[in-house]
């Protein structure tokens, strides 16, 4: 086992692992960095290949960590090893487990996606709240949902807490972030997808509406809900019947309520 030693902050892989903790050069760099034992060894197992790990002193004494980062050396990804302290630095995480990675951003082709699969999709309208995205994410890809389009606005799926929340979904379901000229979804339309929107105005009860795919079901962010432009392509506005003294649900239950209910509606 071949691991190359870091002590330093001011090291060009612990520069480039913080700089990472910003979007933009996440998008610059088209790389994102993955913590804990169970995130690295699930994107492994979904035959993702990282750029570099490093791990932490104290993870190299437990049990199972041989077993993980023998499988990255064979896939001739290179290691590093640093201190419990830099490795507090370097994670986002409180208490680090003390393996992190550093991935590279999968790349999907909006058009193929389409003409690949005719099932049922997610819009996701300038959603906010990374802990929000993520469960979203994680809702979705549990669901049966075919993919996810992030209008321009919403929040990165590849932040460190979105990423948390989603528990490895993006592993999985392709999330495509689409430009301000995309984010009407008109797209969609053109490609014969029915567009539901959650809207609590003019929404007609969720579980008396007849779905049928190809649907894309649009969550509007947690403040103002769905965009105008992209409400008024809304086919079918939909809404969950509050009975309490609330006046709606956060966006990530609203949105996995409605999700679960149309997957079952459409199998």
């Amino acid at each position: 086992m071949s691991l190359q030693t870091i002590t330093s902050q001011s090291n060009s892989v612990s520069k480039q692992i913080l700089s990472l903790q910003q979007r933009k050069n996440r998008k610059d760099t088209g790389l994102f960095v993955l913590e804990g034992v169970r995130g690295v060894k699930d994107a492994l197992d979904a035959g993702w290949t990282p750029d570099l790990f490093v791990v932490s002193d104290h993870f190299l004494k437990q049990g199972d960590s041989e077993h993980t980062i023998t499988n990255m050396i064979q896939l001739n990804v290179s290691g590093y090893q640093v201190p419990d302290g830099l490795m507090k630095k370097l994670a986002e995480t409180e208490t680090p487990q003390g393996l992190l990675a550093v991935f590279p951003q999968p790349v999907h082709e909006v058009k193929a996606l389409l003409q690949k699969d005719k099932g049922l999709w997610l819009v996701l309208d300038r959603i906010q709240d990374p802990g929000n995205l993520g469960t979203l994410i994680r809702s979705a890809e549990a669901s049966g949902v075919s993919g996810i389009f992030l209008t321009k606005g919403s929040t990165d799926p590849f932040n460190g807490k979105a990423l948390r929340a989603a528990t490895g979904a993006v592993l999985h379901l392709p999330v495509i972030e689409l430009s301000t000229e995309e984010s009407d979804c008109q797209f969609l339309i053109d490609a014969g997808v029915h567009l539901v929107g959650a809207a609590l105005e003019q929404g007609r009860i969720y579980s008396e509406i007849a779905y049928q795919l190809p649907l894309a079901l649009v969550i509007g962010n947690e403040a103002n809900g769905i965009d105008h432009t992209l409400l008024h392509k809304v086919e079918t506005r939909v809404a969950i019947p509050m009975r309490g003294q609330l006046q709606s649900l956060n966006a990530a239950i609203a949105g996995s309520i409605l999700l679960f209910h149309i997957a079952e509606a459409v199998r």
